[in-house]
């Protein structure tokens, strides 16, 4: 397949690289990126306060699930949006739910 006949990338790996050079999200790999926030947890001998945190697409590549292992904080259905958005909306979401 040339260049000029690749079909154009999925709006769900657009998304999954806007986080990962926009945002700051690490590629886990092609559905599933990670990032750590700092100060969101208390600190212990155990913890320095950071938490991980995923965002995964699921096989079809509609709907993004934010997810600490088995707990969702929220999920996004990616279907009418564009990468942009997706990754502005997921990092709005993450402020809100992350950090109040």
């Amino acid at each position: 397949m040339t260049a000029e006949t690749q079909k154009p990338l999925h709006y769900s790996d657009c998304a999954i690289n806007q986080l990962v050079e926009n945002h700051g999200w690490t590629l886990i790999n092609q559905n599933l990126v990670q990032k750590k926030f700092k100060n969101v947890a208390p600190v212990g001998q155990l913890s320095d306060g950071s938490r991980i945190y995923f965002a995964e697409f699921d096989d079809r590549g509609r709907y993004l699930t934010i997810h600490a292992g088995f707990n969702i904080l929220f999920d996004i259905d990616c279907r009418d949006l564009d990468a942009d958005e997706i990754a502005i909306m997921v990092e709005q979401k993450m402020k809100e739910k992350v950090y109040s």
